[in-house]
């Protein structure tokens, strides 16, 4: 009796794919001009996986490579050929997914540095929806949407009295 297994669901393609998702981020970080890993097409990169060069526009994916190779090569055997090739794929179409719509934001002193534009990296709009601000003792907050690429985020303000005036 033959049993078929859902290799999509093994706890090894699902730490691949866990793993291969933070080696885009990292990968991301340490490139030069700063790439999104919105802009790295895995799914399209395993079309031809073994023909993939290891730098895809000045990013280094050699570790991400590495990962989704080794989770494949588990499945590398005679009787089933097909299998490593179905894993490579399965693999880089849920991190091309998972990255889709990804957004990645600026760090606290780049955004409080900015012109009041929207923190995703790649979006600077200053087209936003701005709720309602609340205030606990001398910490005020909102929450903020923006209306081009929808990002979310909150701004918060430490209060501090400049002034008063005697009624």
């Amino acid at each position: 009796m033959n049993k078929t297994v859902d290799i999509h669901t093994l706890p090894l393609v699902t730490n691949a794919i866990s793993s291969a998702k933070t080696a885009v981020i990292e990968a991301c970080k340490k490139s030069q001009p700063r790439v999104s890993p919105r802009e790295i097409p895995l799914d399209d990169l395993s079309v031809d996986w073994w023909g993939v060069n290891t730098v895809w526009w000045g990013v280094d994916i050699s570790p991400v490579k590495a990962v989704i190779e080794d989770a494949a090569s588990q499945f590398a055997c005679e009787w089933n050929v097909n299998a490593r090739r179905e894993v490579v794929d399965y693999i880089c179409e849920q991190v091309t997914e998972y990255f889709a719509d990804y957004i990645e934001y600026k760090s606290n002193e780049e955004f409080i540095n900015s012109t009041a534009a929207c923190p995703n990296v790649d979006c600077d709009s200053n087209d936003f929806e701005v709720g309602s601000m609340k205030v606990e003792s001398d910490t005020a907050w909102q929450p903020v949407k923006c209306n081009i690429c929808n990002a979310n985020w909150n701004e918060t303000f430490t209060l501090k009295l400049t002034s008063y005036e005697v009624q």
